[in-house]
């Protein structure tokens, strides 16, 4: 869960990204509770824009993570990268 404090820098950073005149073609996220928030807060501000959750930017993946974590698994696909998206991912 985001705290007060991170509400609050998601919303600057969205505001800030948006005031970029850049044209994104997607907010891609990972699946992480947080990291869903971040960019649901980012989304309301850059509504026209693609959003979409990718479990590669899980925590390991696609490398598995060390220490060895029992639930981690192989990701089931694997996203291209492509100019103009915004990740959003959260590192514990």
């Amino acid at each position: 869960m985001l705290s007060g404090a991170g509400r609050e820098q998601a919303a600057l950073t969205a505001d800030r990204l948006r005031r970029t005149n850049i044209s994104f073609d997607e907010i891609i996220h990972s699946t992480l509770d947080r990291a869903v928030q971040t960019a649901n807060i980012i989304h309301a501000s850059l509504p026209t824009v693609t959003l979409r959750a990718d479990e590669m930017l899980v925590e390991g993946g696609p490398v598995p993570p060390l220490p060895t974590i029992t639930y981690w698994h192989l990701p089931s696909k694997v996203s291209s990268v492509k100019l103009h998206h915004i990740y959003c991912y959260s590192l514990i």
